[in-house]
């Protein structure tokens, strides 16, 4: 038993570096290495010349090298459910709560891509409410589900991501935002309130009322 938990990251490894030697040789602009337990990653994925989206959700990754954002095309690096402490400022990332928490200082707003999912601990909501007012940031937000499709059925939030949603309208940083498979029955108000707002997408939610909405995205 013990030899297998050992040979199990090599496996992990391996089949990343399957996935991407597939993707370069394709050309392909989408890689996706998610939840597959990486501590690193593999030196074939600074090879990728085409690549603009890199998805590295749930691994066990602590930082990532400077070197992956020379990639001439990568547009975003998505790193939610990572224990990441460390991103160079070059990042574009989206992120979770919980590594915008602690690696704000050093990205740019306009870079970070502010995921919150049903995770969302209520310890990263209350510090983001206790300096929300100095960050001011970041410009773009996710709150629902991150893969949204057809048959998709809307999420009840938990009480961490309600008290967000009743706050919308202290968000009046936020250029785009996006609710996602949430179970609401109608459009937060707060909504109307952010000056900056100019991209607004209501994906898969369970509104039986808009009244009020006058924004669209």
């Amino acid at each position: 038993m013990a030899k297998k938990s050992q040979e199990m990251p090599d496996v992990r490894v391996r089949l990343a570096t399957e996935i991407i030697q597939h993707v370069r040789r394709r050309g392909g602009a989408w890689l996706r290495l998610k939840n597959l337990e990486l501590t690193e990653l593999p030196d074939e994925i600074f090879t990728l010349s085409d690549v603009q989206f890199i998805d590295l959700s749930g691994n066990k990754l602590r930082t990532i090298p400077k070197k992956l954002w020379d990639l001439p095309k990568l547009r975003e690096v998505r790193l939610v459910a990572n224990p990441i402490e460390v991103l160079s400022p070059r990042s574009r990332v989206a992120i979770d709560l919980g590594t915008y928490r602690r690696c704000h200082t050093s990205l740019k707003p306009q870079n970070i891509n502010l995921i919150i999912t049903r995770t969302v601990s209520e310890q990263d909501v209350n510090w983001w409410f206790s300096e929300m007012d100095a960050i001011k940031g970041p410009s773009k937000i996710i709150i629902g589900g991150l893969d949204v499709g057809i048959d998709m059925t809307p999420e009840e939030p938990t009480e961490s991501m309600r008290k967000i949603l009743d706050s919308l309208a202290r968000l009046d940083f936020v250029g785009i935002l996006l609710l996602r498979g949430l179970k609401v029955e109608v459009v937060p108000g707060g909504i109307q309130q952010l000056s900056k707002l100019h991209s607004l997408n209501l994906d898969h939610l369970n509104l039986t009322n808009r009244a009020g909405l006058d924004r669209r995205s």
